[in-house]
């Protein structure tokens, strides 16, 4: 199933911070929540869009309600060959289980324009219909306006779902709040371990692509590794002591840090996607969107055109390839090759 009832475990005693900026995006949260109003929360990957979503829930007039959460790539894989009908039926469907209740649209950058078509027309009907029973809750970890620009995103949808916006802060934002958040997740694994002082000074140094989720999986890496007395420097990940070196060097770091942050799964996308250009450009063959896509039908992780898009454009953000229209077609650069070969431990 593309949708989930959950229990909403999360209110906003759960959001730890003393920082000034969460400390008022936690404010804003708490008067959206007593509206009706769609709300749409744009944050990076690791900010807690899950833990306001479901606080917002558990402080409005839908507390009672269901909590149904909907993860749109999945949504979007599920119906992407589906014919308006069905679509239409797995919509209403939706809108049985969610009713007087939340839908949150985990990550609606994900979803194809022909699913968001079908949304939108679906929204729209409802409002027709003044079935306003229901509160829909948004998130993204892109930048919806860029993707509006190219066409991925429709702005109708966007507009019909973003009435209330909310932006979570990064972790390189309130950076004064990693002493507590690790404090935290160590109580938390049922365990009361000193940390050295310059623990925390490096930790801030780090430049946390994942936030607070990769901050926790830090904190778990150091517990699996000190001596059992206190945690010291040298128990913090290679990576976490390399940030901080690169910082005093004027020169850009590498491009292949960006590999912090992301999922294992993300990283064997990324992988698969570099190995079939490299592959078209060794044979002189152009490398489509359609192509890889085609390609990865017969893998255990297959993937959309429209996922290959969002991939494709990671990847020519941070310099890895270089997309062509025509014959010329998508190439790998030097720095691709570089974060192509750092990617191959996380695979093998």
């Amino acid at each position: 199933m593309s949708s989930i009832n959950q229990t909403p475990l999360y209110n906003f005693t759960h959001i730890l911070g003393k920082h000034p900026l969460l400390l008022e995006t936690i404010m804003v949260a708490r008067k959206l929540a007593q509206t009706d109003y769609p709300i749409f929360i744009q944050g990076e990957t690791g900010t807690g869009k899950e833990l306001f979503t479901s606080a917002i829930h558990n402080e409005s007039s839908k507390k009672g309600g269901p909590f149904v959460f909907v993860p749109c790539s999945s949504l979007g894989t599920l119906l992407e060959t589906a014919d308006d009908t069905t679509v239409e039926q797995y919509l209403n469907t939706l809108l049985i289980k969610a009713e007087e209740g939340t839908v949150v649209l985990d990550e609606i950058s994900d979803l194809t324009i022909d699913i968001q078509k079908n949304l939108l027309y679906f929204l729209e009907s409802m409002e027709v219909q003044n079935k306003r029973k229901i509160r829909f809750i948004s998130t993204s970890n892109k930048n919806i306006q860029a993707m509006i620009q190219d066409g991925t995103i429709r702005e109708d949808l966007y507009y019909r779902l973003n009435v209330l916006s909310l932006e979570l802060p990064s972790l390189r934002e309130i950076k004064s709040d990693i002493p507590i958040l690790v404090d935290h997740f160590i109580r938390e694994c049922g365990q009361f371990v000193k940390v050295d002082k310059a623990v925390y000074k490096k930790l801030a140094n780090a430049s946390w692509y994942g936030n607070v989720r990769e901050l926790k999986n830090t904190v778990a890496y150091m517990l699996a590794v000190f001596n059992g007395k206190s945690i010291e420097v040298h128990d913090l990940p290679i990576q976490k002591h390399k940030k901080a070196k690169v910082k005093k060097v004027k020169v850009q770091p590498s491009k292949v840090t960006i590999s912090e942050g992301i999922s294992l799964m993300e990283k064997k996308e990324f992988y698969f996607i570099l190995q079939t250009i490299m592959e078209c450009n060794d044979k002189g063959e152009p490398s489509s969107r359609r192509i890889i896509a085609d390609k990865s039908s017969i893998t255990t992780h297959p993937l959309s055109t429209q996922q290959v898009r969002h991939r494709l454009d990671f990847l020519e953000k941070h310099g890895y390839i270089t997309i062509g229209r025509g014959r010329a077609g998508t190439k790998i650069t030097s720095d691709g090759l570089e974060y192509f070969h750092s990617l191959e431990s996380f695979i093998q």
